[in-house]
């Protein structure tokens, strides 16, 4: 195989790349398998599989939003602190990230 000149990719970009199509693939694969599985047994004189529930307790997934609306409303409060040029520090620092970034492109 031939690589084209001028692209240059990392192991790590070729593995997440590759990885998650990889994987919904495998997940497509198998519920398909599920499907067909399932509509089978009926000819085959086979009992079908079970399938076990899946269920998510409610309090990790409660702990879990009210952490990110914490952290979210933290991130908010420091931009707020930041556009109303109470933390000129922070306005500056960003300020620099910005013309720095700007000038990569």
């Amino acid at each position: 195989m031939e690589e084209q000149k001028g692209i240059s990719r990392s192991p790590r970009e070729l593995l997440v790349y590759n990885l998650l199509p990889l994987v919904c693939h495998l997940l497509m694969l198998t519920l398909a398998l599920l499907f067909l599985w399932s509509n089978v047994t009926a000819f085959i004189q086979k009992s079908p599989t079970r399938i076990p529930e899946v269920q998510i307790p409610k309090d990790p997934v409660l702990e879990c939003g009210q952490a990110l609306r914490f952290e979210i409303n933290c991130a908010f409060s420091v931009l707020q602190d930041i556009a109303s040029g109470r933390d000129l520090k922070k306005f500056l620092s960003v300020c620099f990230l910005v013309i720095c970034l700007s000038g990569r492109a």
